[in-house]
């Protein structure tokens, strides 16, 4: 292995130490996937995850040992401040937040535990405390980086767009290149609710932190509307050094992005490069199915339904969207097999059971319509076209 694999390695050692404990099932699996590149008999990989382990048993051990600390110097501050996150990091939410109110009791400028008590507070469903304590945080720092972000998180979660946007881009802004990452940042992208002790990362880790962050900025111009704006910060992300997995949700999330701009060539591309790197995305080969039905390619788009099928058998929407574009084809008795498969899958579907009562009576069977119709009405008893259709279908049925 050569000395960068090493530094990249060890860089991920350093973000384990931090990993397992506040359950970052993302990097870890993003940790998991870069060691196994460097080494592919998977030594690394299995060292890693036994790291993992081992740190998560000694985390007791360490909140013994900060209790007992405080024990001799109560009024330590950085190590009440310490033992909340170890206490966070163990889901002692309750107890962590304590233990940050008293760290800033006795430090009011205590700035990383003004920040830590923000996202402790978010998570217990406070997010007006918690933007108070990221706001305080960047009074006392206003160049960290972190609590921009975790600022931003929070603002999008009460549907301040704008601000959340604003906070992006400052934290895009102030994150340093490769080479300087902060361990902070990169876990809470990964699984935004703990908190961590901060440290340099290697440039590979930096990369996949400077993707999600900007993943986030996407995702708040998205919702915001600004689909110019989100495609053009996914096409800067594509600038970054790319696995295949980031490399999938980016291409699927810029495919989203162009759809909705009703750039369906775009879309159709973007689609196809997710499939290629992960053939088993069932919601990229749906998307794809949408897209190249717009785009005037029923064939084409029912074969992205089947192929999804046949990865996610159960999955009902698929049956269900496969039967309208049946319908829509006028193959009948292809639609009505999909809508019996929606409604076994899930017996209480109505739009199903009004699909296949209008499909049946298009086939001539208008009692079998008529007893879908009518359980389509039950379950929306206030929907007025199901109401008309079983209306029709009964004076017609009574007719016969």
């Amino acid at each position: 292995m050569s000395d960068n694999d090493n530094q990249v390695l060890n860089a991920l050692v350093r973000v384990g130490d931090k990993a397992l404990a506040v359950r970052s099932t993302t990097l870890i699996k993003r940790g998991l996937a870069l060691a196994e590149s460097l080494q592919p008999d998977m030594a690394a990989a299995e060292d890693y995850a036994r790291y993992f382990r081992e740190r998560k048993a000694r985390l007791e051990g360490a909140i013994a040992k900060y209790r007992t600390a405080i024990r001799l110097q109560p009024d330590d501050a950085a190590a009440h401040y310490r033992l909340g996150v170890a206490l966070y990091e163990n889901r002692e939410r309750d107890s962590a937040i304590a233990e940050y109110h008293t760290a800033i009791r006795l430090q009011p400028d205590y700035a990383d535990a003004h920040h830590d008590l923000g996202i402790a507070l978010k998570k217990k469903g406070d997010p007006d405390g918690a933007i108070a304590e990221f706001r305080t945080a960047l009074r006392l720092q206003p160049d960290d980086a972190v609590a921009h972000y975790n600022l931003g998180l929070a603002l999008r979660a009460k549907q301040d767009l704008e601000g959340a946007i604003a906070e992006f881009r400052t934290a895009i802004r102030l994150q340093p290149g490769p080479g300087h990452a902060d361990a902070h940042l990169c876990l809470h992208l990964s699984d935004s609710d703990y908190p961590v002790m901060k440290g340099d990362l290697d440039g590979a880790i930096a990369e996949l932190c400077m993707v999600c962050l900007r993943l986030e900025l996407c995702d708040a111009l998205d919702k915001k509307g600004d689909l110019d704006g989100a495609i053009a910060e996914y096409r800067i992300a594509f600038r970054h050094q790319l696995g295949d997995e980031d490399a999938h949700e980016l291409h699927f999330c810029l495919g989203d992005a162009l759809y909705k701009k009703r750039d369906l060539e775009g879309a159709i591309a973007e689609y196809r490069t997710a499939i290629r790197l992960q053939p088993d995305d069932v919601f990229a080969l749906h998307n794809l199915g949408y897209a190249l039905w717009d785009k005037g390619d029923p064939d084409g788009a029912v074969a992205q339904f089947r192929t999804a099928i046949h990865l996610e058998p159960d999955y009902v929407w698929l049956h269900f969207d496969l039967g309208v574009m049946l319908d829509n084809k006028g193959d009948l008795d292809g639609a009505i097999a999909e809508y019996r498969t929606a409604i076994r899958l899930k017996p209480d579907h109505a739009g199903a059971h009004n699909n296949l009562g209008l499909a049946l009576e298009m086939k001539g069977d208008r009692l079998a319509a008529l007893d879908e119709i009518e359980k389509a009405r039950e379950l929306h008893p206030n929907n007025s076209s199901i109401a008309k259709a079983y209306e029709r279908i009964r004076r017609k049925a009574g007719n016969d």
